[in-house]
């Protein structure tokens, strides 16, 4: 599962990285086109990032004896580094008039919120 996982991301990291030069001809863009279409040009390896949230979202599940106080911790950190990370970039090609980068941000600010409201609700029943 793990080389599954990991092996996915960083396959794709690799095949980006070796057509970095060539993403405009149009062998590989009916090929990998759906990995970096939408987005701008210089972020082309946007999909992998993207990628590698969905699994950083599991990590704190896979650690043994973590604490669901920490755990939540974690999810808090890791919505507070993407939310930062997509603001700065705003990754999506103006063609969608930004609404993609907007709805991105939503989805993480929601995500953000989620995950708050359940250390707030994991803290009162706690009774602190």
């Amino acid at each position: 599962l793990m080389l599954w996982t990991f092996g996915t991301l960083i396959g794709f990291a690799l095949v980006l990285r070796s057509i970095r030069f060539r993403l405009h001809e149009d062998k590989i863009l009916a090929r990998f086109g759906f990995l970096y279409r939408h987005y701008r040009p210089g972020l082309f390896g946007w999909e992998v990032w993207a990628m590698s949230r969905k699994i950083l979202v599991l990590v704190p599940l896979w650690v043994p004896l973590v604490a669901p106080s920490l755990r939540t911790t974690l999810w808090l950190a890791i919505a507070v580094m993407f939310l930062w990370v997509h603001a700065f970039f705003q990754p999506y090609s103006t063609s969608c008039f930004s609404i993609c980068n907007r709805l991105e941000q939503h989805a993480l600010m929601a995500f953000f919120v989620t995950v708050l409201g359940a250390q707030v609700v994991g803290q009162l029943g706690a009774g602190v």
